[in-house]
């Protein structure tokens, strides 16, 4: 783990992934260095010796015992996310020569796929239209809502400057990036409520928007929803989720270009942040609904 992290950091160093992933590589080996300790005794262990008994004690461990912040346990998308972090740094093991199999590809477990929490037209259209006059409210919710109407991750968004713009050969402007999670193209056309958040920061600051820290954002978001009268509880990724559902999807985006946009490596990915909309399903069922009010009248 140690050695894969000391790669890591050189692709982080170098702008290739961002240092938010490093830490939640520090954090897994920590993790694991304490269950050994608990579980075994033990500070190391040879990395052929690990057994699959070890991996779903890890596991077991990590859901019902590890201890962060005061709190037990880790959910299971966590636990989930963690043990493909192991199996990712065991496969840099095998590139380098160090071991020959990859002891963590006998875990299965899965993910638990929960509906993405978005903000409806009417819920966005309110946040647009409410006026703050405390200006760190007034700034995050330029930021939110540019991320609404781009589907940029907070990592991505505050990383953007002018060099980002770009003009095509019909005078359409993009925003021109690569997403530091994938370093997957992320290129979004730039809609009209983007334009008028860039031209209202523009020169304020090296980058595109205001920086803020991603903690202080979602705490400020929360103050934002009371305000809107929006009951959701937001954070940065619900603006993600908006885009991909009610701007583009809901607007009758189809799903390749959505998840170009997003970044995304596959479609699976698309939509699992990508929920259909009752009013798609509602346009689509219109013509059914017509011809079976023919045949009962």
């Amino acid at each position: 783990m140690e050695r894969h992290n000391k790669f890591f950091r050189k692709k982080v160093d170098a702008g290739e992934r961002a240092s938010a992933s490093l830490q939640k590589y520090k954090r897994s080996t920590e993790l694991i260095s304490n269950f050994m300790v608990k579980q075994y005794g033990i500070e190391d262990i040879p990395a052929d010796e690990i057994s699959s008994s070890f991996i779903y004690n890890l596991e077991e461990f990590l859901k019902y015992e590890s201890c962060f912040k005061g709190h037990v346990g880790i959910k299971n998308n966590s636990v989930v996310k963690y043990i493909k972090m192991y199996k990712t740094a065991f496969n840099y093991a095998i590139r380098m020569d160090l071991i020959q199999k990859n002891p963590f590809n006998v875990y299965d477990g899965k993910l638990s796929v929960k509906d993405a929490v978005f903000l409806t037209q009417c819920e966005l259209d309110a946040l647009e239209k409410k006026v703050f006059f405390i200006e760190r409210l007034d700034r995050v919710k330029d930021i939110f809502l540019f991320s609404c109407y781009t589907g940029y991750a907070p990592t991505d968004a505050l990383k953007l400057s002018k060099k980002n713009i770009s003009k095509d050969n019909n005078g359409n402007q993009w925003i021109i990036s690569n997403r530091t999670k994938t370093s997957i193209k992320e290129n979004v056309p730039v809609l009209p409520p983007v334009e008028k958040i860039i031209q209202k920061y523009k020169g304020k600051q090296p980058g595109l928007l205001p920086s803020i820290s991603n903690q202080k954002m979602n705490a400020y978001l929360k103050e934002i929803a009371d305000l809107c009268g929006i009951t959701k509880y937001l954070t940065w990724y619900v603006s993600r989720h908006t885009f991909a559902t009610t701007v583009t999807l809901g607007n009758g985006v189809r799903l390749e270009n959505v998840s170009a946009m997003m970044g995304h490596t596959n479609i699976k990915q698309t939509q699992h942040y990508a929920k259909v909309l009752d009013a798609n399903i509602m346009d689509d069922m219109n013509m059914v609904k017509s011809k079976y009010e023919e045949k009962v009248s």
